[in-house]
């Protein structure tokens, strides 16, 4: 998936071939073929404020949405005057006279180096809500381990002290048993002597 970060990235790239084909058109054709690239730059408003709205609160979109059209209207007022007095200080030279297209290429391109640096998981909705089912998958399996292990501990019943002190009990008890039986046999062999005597 292209996902939005690149798909920005990719905008702005077409943005960069819109205005250098300006620039460098000689004639109509070349004109019309550097006109078609400017709806690709369209996308890129749209998945802006998309990423904005992934990144703040419920209660937060309004202001957020109105943030990003208010910075869109400051931007299509001031657009067109800058890039008109670009073009009135460069038209006199042939030399300079597409510096305004020039311009517009750097303004794309600075935005291009900038998406670049956006953290992937807070501009791509899709690969953070991935993100998140792995890791509900991996707390799920965790837990079902867990509770494995307590319901094996509870079906025994016997834990490694309880096994020790039976072990124990049972070699102590062999013991008794065994000092038992060598004594009862001293016993007779001394009343059979005395008997003899």
């Amino acid at each position: 998936m292209l996902g939005q970060k690149n798909l920005l990235v990719f905008s702005g790239i077409c943005g960069c071939v819109h205005m250098l084909g300006y620039a460098l058109a000689q004639t109509k054709v070349e004109l019309f073929v550097a006109a078609s690239f400017v709806c690709l730059t369209m996308f890129s408003f749209p998945t802006i404020s998309s990423i904005k709205s992934n990144n703040v609160e419920e209660t937060e979109q309004g202001l957020v949405q109105g943030a990003v059209y208010a910075v869109k209207s400051l931007a299509a007022a001031v657009g067109p005057t800058l890039f008109t007095l670009i073009y009135r200080a460069t038209e006199d030279s042939r030399a300079t006279r597409g510096t305004m297209w020039y311009a517009g290429v750097v303004l794309y391109a600075i935005s291009v180096v900038f998406t670049t640096f956006l953290p992937k998981e807070e501009a791509d909705c899709c690969y953070s809500k991935a993100v998140g089912k792995q890791e509900e998958r991996g707390s799920g399996v965790s837990g079902e381990v867990g509770r494995g292990g307590e319901g094996g501990e509870g079906q025994t019943g016997v834990n490694d002290n309880d096994m020790t002190e039976a072990l124990l009990r049972v070699g102590g008890g062999d013991r008794e048993s065994s000092d038992g039986v060598y004594s009862g046999s001293n016993n007779k062999e001394e009343e059979q002597h005395h008997r003899m005597f």
